[in-house]
């Protein structure tokens, strides 16, 4: 757990965890989001997040949504409980590439019209946390997309985790 520290106090922007099922890569995930909010714990070199964004395509009901632990403790929808405003998980069926889209500008409460020029720019000028969680339930056309936008984000202030399972030969 103390890798995702280690990887992102080094200037790393972009990590992927990719493992079979239930390895814990959504635990992980987790755990550094705990880690990184926790005020009393970070004695890290990681600067704090103004916003933390957690994509997943799994429900509620599969047990991996991310309204986990810490968000039904207090009722709130949030991944921070310290700072409720700072984070929140969505829900994103096939993690639909345009949803991720206007959900990222929706963090610029000045845009106007939500574009993908627009996200990479909020994401190179913004110290923001983004997990996408179970990249593998994108669609092909959709991951082309993603991929795109991400390696044009990659080097901003902000930093983007990708949890996945391996691709079925």
């Amino acid at each position: 757990r103390q890798l995702l520290i280690n990887y992102f106090s080094k200037n790393t922007t972009f990590v992927d965890i990719n493992g079979v099922g239930g390895l814990g890569k959504t635990a992980l995930s987790y755990e550094y989001i705990r880690r990184v909010t926790d005020d009393t714990r970070n004695t890290n070199d990681i600067a704090p997040y103004e916003h933390i964004i957690f994509f997943t395509s799994k429900s509620k009901e599969q047990g991996e949504h991310a309204t986990g632990w810490h968000q039904i403790r207090n009722g709130e929808m949030t991944l921070d409980p310290r700072n409720p405003f700072r984070g929140y998980g969505v829900f994103v069926s096939e993690m639909d590439y345009i949803s991720f889209i206007d959900k990222i500008c929706k963090m610029d409460k000045d845009l106007k019209t939500p574009s993908e020029p627009s996200a990479i720019r909020i994401l190179r000028e913004n110290r923001y946390l983004v997990v996408i969680d179970n990249f593998e339930d994108v669609t092909k056309e959709n991951k082309v997309k993603y991929r795109d936008l991400l390696r044009e984000a990659n080097g901003g202030k902000s930093n983007i985790i990708i949890t996945s399972r391996p691709e079925e030969m």
